[in-house]
């Protein structure tokens, strides 16, 4: 299976992160920044399987269109990319992998990597109450 990658979030990255976990040959078309305020070792936790290439200048969805006979999956941010990619790889499965679902009293939400884990409950482990709570384990005053 080949998946194109063009998310931008650490719920699209992860989705495509599993598909090259169980084999897929994944690549990631990297923005110019990292997901919605992901550390550098969280954005290597994401995409250390994946082939990485930067996106081009004129966006992803010149990259999508140039090789979109070759992708069976393309995992997108939103659904306003989902139907870009879906007139541009006709033939491909394209999943949307939102950080919240699309209904709900978080549909408004943009997650990063602190509210994950806020949301999680791992920040109960990783600070003291009363003080500031670290962003990752390890972390903080």
């Amino acid at each position: 299976m080949r998946v194109m990658d063009v998310s931008d979030t650490i719920a699209g990255q992860l989705a495509a992160r599993l598909l090259a976990d169980h084999g897929a040959a994944v690549t990631l078309l990297r923005r110019p920044s990292t997901p919605a305020g992901a550390s550098p070792g969280m954005d290597l936790h994401l995409n250390h399987t994946k082939s990485v290439q930067p996106c081009p200048t004129d966006g992803w969805e010149s990259a999508l269109g140039q090789c979109a006979r070759d992708i069976d999956v393309v995992v997108v941010s939103d659904h306003g990319e989902a139907a870009i990619a879906a007139g541009l790889a006709r033939h491909a499965l394209v999943a949307v992998a939102t950080d919240f679902a699309d209904q709900g009293p978080y549909r408004d939400w943009h997650g990063s990597e602190l509210i994950h884990q806020a949301l999680s409950g791992s920040m109960h482990y990783t600070g003291l109450a009363g003080r500031p709570p670290l962003d990752r384990a390890g972390r903080g005053a």
